[in-house]
């Protein structure tokens, strides 16, 4: 039923985690560890100061409890919420992906991505792209039969013949992936938990999400916008595949 459904129920390397990734469990693989100099509560602390605001009135301003800046800053708060991070960053005044990634471009989590996706010069023009880009629904037909279009194939997936892209649809997992984004899917790589999947049920409707846990019966993922925990029955589902970057085009 699954590609890889030989993973356990840790789902994640520790040497991977430690020497690659600054890992959670809300927000995923959301950061290169080699390119970070800060985490969320260095970062919203510096933000803080350089604009010469208090905790307790952004606390406020964001529609929270009046010390939950304070607690994400000395790391009382060990997991922050998407939803809560995106209503501190509006607060503060810049866009939540600063906050959240630690840029101060909106595209700059996918920039870094381009270290594994890299077109090389002169790549053929053949991965197949498949779904229905005119769906506004976050859920898609995954048509695997005649791709709708090719596009050049990523050094990432070379020689990966089981490899397609996919657009985004809805906006249920912003900020991480926005409509009209492109997916590039590797089937071939093992998924893990924290890992942000394709998810395609028996029905042949696909869908993104972040994989947070697989049990027994069922796996239960993560939508972003809103926030909301998942279940879907292991039953349910015919393919996890693994989302090995994006094109945002």
């Amino acid at each position: 039923m699954f590609a890889h459904d030989a993973l356990d129920n840790n789902g994640i390397n520790p040497k991977l985690q430690a020497s690659f990734f600054q890992s959670d469990k809300r927000l995923g693989k959301w950061e290169f560890s080699p390119t970070m100099t800060e985490d969320i509560p260095e970062r919203l602390a510096r933000l803080l100061k350089e604009r010469n605001l208090k905790m307790k009135p952004v606390s406020l301003e964001a529609g929270l409890g009046e010390t939950a800046v304070s607690d994400i800053v000395k790391r009382r708060a060990k997991s922050p919420r998407m939803e809560t991070l995106t209503r501190i960053a509006n607060a503060i005044g810049v866009d939540p992906q600063v906050l959240i990634y630690g840029d101060n471009k909106p595209d700059a989590f996918r920039a870094k991505e381009k270290l594994h996706r890299t077109v090389a010069q002169g790549a053929p023009q053949d991965l197949p792209i498949y779904g229905d880009p005119s769906t506004i629904s976050d859920n898609f037909e995954l048509n695997r039969g005649d791709p709708i279009d090719f596009i050049a194939r990523p050094a990432i997936l070379a020689n990966n013949t089981k490899a397609f892209a996919c657009y985004v649809t809805g906006k249920n997992m912003e900020p991480r992936y926005y409509r009209g984004e492109l997916l590039l899917i590797d089937p071939v790589r093992p998924f893990q938990v924290t890992d942000y999947v394709l998810i395609e049920m028996n029905n042949g409707i696909a869908t993104v999400r972040l994989l947070q846990e697989i049990g027994r019966d069922s796996i239960t993922v993560t939508q972003l916008n809103p926030e909301i925990d998942q279940q879907i029955p292991r039953d349910n589902v015919r393919h996890i595949y693994k989302i090995a970057g994006s094109y945002d085009i």
